[in-house]
Parts: C-alpha cells; structure tokens; sequence
C-alpha cells in the first residue's frame, strides 16, 4: 500500500519554507544564507542541508538561478 509516515519525504516543509523566504527577501539570496535562515525556523538533519536547499531551488518552477548557487523567486 501507502508508505509510512517515517518513509515520507521530509522535504515538504522545508520547498515551502525556501520559497517563503525568497518570497519575503525579494532580491537573490546565496544557498548558504538561504539556508542558514531555513535553519533557524525548520529542523534539517541531513548531512547536506546546503545541497538540499541548492536541489530544491533548481527543480523549484518559481525559482530561478541568477549566479553560481544564487536563487531568485521568478
């Protein structure tokens, strides 16, 4: 059937939390300070979190990249 809740990508939170900021920021924010402010309002227990947020804003349809790991809400 259906995964289990501990099989479920946690990502969810953290695409609309990245997308929330950028929204917010309303100019281009490097991944590491993008993801320093997703770290203080959201848990990443990931190894990576700054490939994390870098995976989330290439594949993210409102966001673009404007310079080497730099992202912009389109």
């Amino acid at each position: 059937m259906g995964k289990e809740a501990s099989e479920m990508p946690k990502h969810k939170g953290i695409k609309e939390k990245v997308f929330e900021i950028l929204s917010k920021q309303k100019k281009p924010m490097h991944v590491a300070e993008l993801t320093a402010l997703v770290k203080k309002q959201l848990p990443m227990e990931g190894k990576t979190p700054e490939k994390t947020v870098n995976a989330i804003c290439q594949r993210h349809p409102e966001i673009k990249r404007v310079g080497p790991g730099t992202f912009q809400k389109s």
